[in-house]
């Protein structure tokens, strides 16, 4: 797991590469998002695996993603990768929040930091805490969602007025590459944790009781799973592809005295818009907490 000499010898400091987007990866984590980034940016064809370097001191992890891309390296630490790179570097930093602080360490003593990219996908770590854990280079934070692994996230996307106009556009060009990614102004972030963020869960749940309900009424748990996942992904497309509101789809589906409107009135007895925006304020108010604490 420890660093072999003469990697990523095709960067050297002699030889840097011609843009942003052909700088050496660095992903620091590779939990369930930062994996799901790492194929996502791979599959989407920007970056190569020869290019990342991937740092989890989880041995199941490393396992992975060696057997998935086996030209991705894989270290349990940055002890001796920091000091001996001598070229910037593109570091996505995936960990928990109490682990921000010690996957940043190493880069106090790196002295390519300065030309380097930064960004954060960390719940909770504002744009000050990164300012103030890492020395320089441009410091960029993310919220993705899990859907990137296939192309179809949500991200929002926030830095500091200064930061150079060119990381801002490889940082949007990454996201988009996995979904679609909105530049905002950090004070927004805790909003898009709520929302898009945790988003996927409330939808995976939704989709689970459609399919719950489609058994109930005789299908087979397997028909009634494709067809809910089918429906709201197609709903979904809908709304992002026709620029209509869903209020407008939705009546146009709710025929007088039909089948679709007796559905929408169990939906509102059960205070079904109510549960969802609920469910975004309560993870926007945790997701505050969190920046508090940090």
């Amino acid at each position: 797991a420890k660093h072999q000499s003469g990697r990523r010898q095709h960067l050297p400091s002699s030889n840097m590469p011609a843009t942003a987007m052909d700088r050496s990866f660095l992903f620091i984590g590779a939990g369930q998002m930062g994996t799901a980034l790492i194929i996502g940016f791979i599959n989407a064809g920007l970056v190569s695996a020869a290019q990342i370097t991937v740092c989890d001191h989880n041995e199941n992890r490393r396992r992975y993603l060696k057997e998935k891309f086996p030209e991705i390296e894989r270290l349990a630490n940055l002890e001796e990768f920091i000091p001996e790179c001598q070229h910037p570097l593109n570091v996505f930093i995936c960990v928990k929040p109490d682990g921000f602080i010690t996957a940043v360490e190493p880069f106090q003593m790196f002295n390519k930091v300065t030309e380097s990219v930064f960004v954060s996908i960390v719940a909770g770590i504002t744009l000050q805490t990164m300012h103030y854990h890492i020395p320089a280079g441009s410091r960029i934070r993310v919220m993705p969602n899990t859907p990137c692994l296939v192309q179809s996230g949500a991200s929002g996307v926030a830095c500091h007025s200064k930061t150079r106009s060119e990381d801002i556009d490889l940082v949007m060009k990454l996201m988009s590459s996995v979904g679609r990614a909105v530049l905002m102004d950090e004070s927004k972030m805790d909003a898009v944790t709520g929302l898009s963020g945790s988003g996927p869960a409330y939808v995976f749940t939704f989709i689970d009781a459609l399919a719950d309900g489609g058994v109930a009424c005789g299908l087979t748990r397997e028909s009634a799973l494709l067809l809910s996942a089918q429906t709201v992904m197609g709903a979904a497309k809908m709304v992002l592809e026709t620029g209509r509101h869903p209020g407008q789809l939705k009546d146009s589906v709710a025929s007088p005295a039909g089948t679709t409107i007796a559905g929408l009135m169990s939906l509102e007895e059960s205070a079904f818009r109510s549960a969802a925006s609920k469910a975004v304020v309560a993870a926007t108010n945790r997701a505050r907490e969190l920046s508090a604490i940090r």
